[in-house]
């Protein structure tokens, strides 16, 4: 059974979000500086993104109290100024569909700090658990931008096929899979190449659900059982 844990004139905010709306709120925020960032100046993917008008950067947000409206994500740990002190800086960037395409894209820059690695001063590639944040965040936030502002994880595979330096920039792809037929589940496909050499290092396959629609309509259904005097066991999946 799916619970919520938002106040609930949030909860109830986010039912009739629309990734138009997300788009908006995060486009207009962008990429603020970060304090705790670890590009160098003049880092050639970076500038790259944030120089070339076909790329939107923006960060994380979540629902708020305001309808039809979000905010940064605070303190979150895996994105942001908070998540680039901690040892993960990561930057988003979408791109609307090509020409034949029928989604946008999510393009990206990642470096990985000390803090990504398996022990500090121990090694010099980053722990595969903070690979796995990264992809889990891009691929959350294409899903966001493409298909429902909801959209939560519940399936997610990865590939390491090469160790991830740290202290190196990294470029992040991720986009659309498919998107089921009655509009509640998405797959989203990640990859993260070394910017450098292109090297291929990580893919992954998400599969993340709309929860503000499922939550609705478990509600629907229940009401509906109440009122015909049954007993609930239907979990809107």
């Amino acid at each position: 059974f799916l619970v919520e844990n938002r106040p609930k004139v949030v909860i109830d905010n986010t039912l009739d979000l629309t990734p138009e709306d997300y788009r908006k709120a995060a486009f207009a925020t962008g990429i603020p500086f970060r304090p705790n960032g670890l590009f160098p100046p003049n880092d050639t993917l970076l500038t790259k993104l944030s120089t070339d008008p076909m790329y939107f950067p923006f960060m994380k947000h979540v629902p708020c109290e305001r309808p039809h409206d979000f905010v940064v994500a605070p303190g979150c740990w895996a994105s942001g100024d908070s998540a680039a002190k901690a040892g993960l800086d990561v930057r988003h960037f979408y791109r609307f569909p090509r020409n034949g395409c029928d989604h946008g894209e999510l393009h990206g820059a990642v470096r990985a700090g000390e803090g990504a690695a398996i022990c500090l001063h121990g090694y010099t590639t980053a722990h595969g658990g903070s690979i796995e944040t990264i992809l889990d965040e891009c691929t959350a936030e294409i899903a966001k931008c493409e298909f429902a502002p909801t959209a939560t994880t519940i399936n997610f595979k990865v590939n390491l096929k090469k160790p991830f330096p740290l202290h190196r920039t990294c470029r992040i792809l991720c986009k659309i899979k498919s998107i089921s037929s009655n509009k509640l589940r998405i797959v989203t496909t990640g990859e993260i190449y070394d910017a450098e050499d292109d090297t291929l290092l990580v893919t992954c396959e998400a599969e993340l659900v709309d929860i503000a629609r499922i939550s609705a309509n478990t509600q629907e259904m229940q009401n509906k059982m109440k009122s015909n005097g049954a007993v609930n066991r239907w979990n809107g999946m």
